[in-house]
């Protein structure tokens, strides 16, 4: 490969396409050790075989009348070429002076235009290098554009995480998946306001054959009733008072992915009647249009009401109502999934302090308080109150969560349901200050296992969880730490009542470990 004259970089590789040997010969000449011009195909079939060969070129000069009759032998190449090769840019060179013809070449994908009969060393190559640096520019702006997309759907993926290893959101996870397959099919979502609807429906999307198209969520109930048939099928522009512009209706932007209609429970009878029209037909006619416009898409619908009874009531058609229903998910309420709780805090507050761990960042007493509140906001005022949390921390100027970052509600709620353990954990002897007199080692004994003691409290007695979540590898290695603390320091067991009681027995740590 030939080297630039004006640096010891490879010179840029101009592909020549053009039948006239004499045009070749004269930019070999002219741009001598300035651009590799090696290469020249005299008609269509040759540039495909030049471009397909692997080697890389940095630009295509392209003569419109590869013929010598007609300018558009070559005007039919300039967009195949963008298509199959984008990074390629593409400078049209011509004979004719006419505007027309460079502004179509410009339309068709061109980057720039030369006039043959103008040749200027100086001005050809400025645009030969302008061509070549602004594509090179664009190209990584595609890439930091693709990297920012993607971290957006990283950054999404960690904030509509379906947390929970509950029974409940085990099994939920699996229909999920299993309706996920069924692409064309329309899924209900019910339960009570917080509980994650919007989350399984992404996790549906996620685990689709859709997942590569789009995902779009609309909550229905904010959108005014005399803009959402325009919302949601579309609009001409002039089709309603202020209508500006062509408006691209929901059904048509999640077209080929997943549309999400939250609360559905709160649309008017007429909206009913053309989602109904809709899931018959699959097609949307937007306001103002007289054409029907085919969509593809799988509709998930969500509801905190319950349609059955808004049938009753008349506020609801039912045969709108059979056919949402056939595939109904409940989420349940967060209190009927109470060991989920501290997964969700742990991934919240790991979006706001990844390095915090959440034993060390919440005093015990307020982890307490968020495990065994009712919550009946569910998932939605948890993360609300991980946000107020944080705020307080701030605001009081605190190194750790105490009881006064909690949220109002939470602190005063006394229909709290303390497990027998936590409420062991809140006598006084669980809140012991450390001695001075400690040696330093008795002293990180008895930080470990008030973290053990913690733990056990949190995940309800469970020692394989604890020994997981602690970093013990199993409930050996975790039963063979708390015994050799216990057997050098055994004043120490009495303040921890929950991993006494996690063993059952009083002497259990005296005996010898199975291997």
């Amino acid at each position: 490969m030939k080297k630039s004259k004006q640096d010891d970089k490879p010179a840029p590789s101009v592909l020549v396409v053009d039948d006239e040997s004499d045009f070749h010969r004269d930019m070999l000449e002219a741009f001598q050790g300035e651009y590799d011009f090696a290469e020249r195909a005299f008609n269509e079939d040759r540039m495909w075989v030049h471009l397909a060969s692997g080697k890389k070129f940095d630009l295509i000069l392209l003569d419109l009348k590869l013929d010598n009759v007609s300018i558009e032998t070559g005007m039919k190449l300039i967009q195949p070429i963008g298509e199959r090769y984008p990074d390629v840019p593409v400078i049209v060179v011509t004979n004719e002076n006419d505007l027309g013809i460079i502004d179509r070449a410009t339309q068709l994908g061109a980057s720039d235009f030369l006039y043959k009969k103008k040749y200027n060393h100086d001005q050809w190559d400025k645009k030969f290098r302008e061509a070549i640096e602004n594509k090179v520019l664009r190209q990584k702006v595609e890439d930091l554009e693709a990297e920012v997309e993607r971290m957006h759907e990283e950054e999404d993926d960690e904030k509509y995480r379906f947390i929970g290893h509950s029974p409940q959101v085990t099994e939920i996870k699996k229909t999920l998946r299993a309706v996920a397959d069924m692409a064309d099919k329309i899924v209900l979502l019910t339960g009570e306001t917080g509980t994650g609807k919007e989350v399984a429906a992404r996790f549906l999307h996620k685990n689709s054959p859709r997942s590569k198209k789009p995902f779009v969520a609309v909550n229905l109930s904010t959108i005014p009733s005399s803009m959402l048939a325009a919302e949601l099928f579309g609009a001409k522009k002039g089709s309603y008072t202020d209508s500006k512009e062509d408006r691209i209706g929901y059904f048509r932007q999640a077209d080929g992915g997943v549309l999400l209609l939250d609360e559905i429970g709160d649309i008017n009878a007429e909206i009913q009647i053309q989602l109904l029209r809709f899931l018959e037909v699959r097609i949307v006619r937007p306001l103002g249009e007289t054409k029907d416009i085919p969509v593809d898409l799988q509709i998930i619908v969500a509801t905190h009401r319950k349609l059955g009874e808004e049938v009753q009531k008349g506020s609801f058609r039912p045969d709108l109502y059979q056919r949402l229903h056939a595939l109904t998910i409940e989420l349940p309420p967060l209190r009927e999934r109470r060991e989920d709780i501290l997964p969700i805090l742990e991934h919240y507050f790991r979006l706001e302090l990844p390095n915090a761990p959440l034993m060390d960042l919440l005093e015990h007493n307020v982890l307490d308080r968020l495990i065994s509140y009712n919550w009946p906001g569910n998932i939605r005022e948890l993360r609300n109150a991980v946000d107020h949390m944080m705020l307080r921390r701030r605001i009081l100027g605190k190194t750790r969560i105490t009881w006064e970052c909690l949220p109002g509600d939470v602190r005063s709620d006394s229909s709290v349901l303390l497990p027998v353990s936590i409420k062991q954990a809140n006598e006084p002897t669980a809140e012991i200050e450390l001695s001075s007199s400690r040696s330093r080692k008795e002293q990180q004994a008895y930080l470990e296992l008030n973290k053990i003691e913690t733990a056990l409290r949190v995940y309800f007695g469970s020692k394989g969880i604890t020994a997981e979540k602690l970093g013990y590898d199993n409930e050996q290695n975790l039963r063979g730490f708390v015994k050799t603390r216990f057997a050098k320091y055994p004043h120490l067991m009495g303040r921890f009542p929950t991993i006494a009681e996690a063993y059952s027995k009083n002497t259990w740590w005296k005996e010898p470990l199975q291997e």
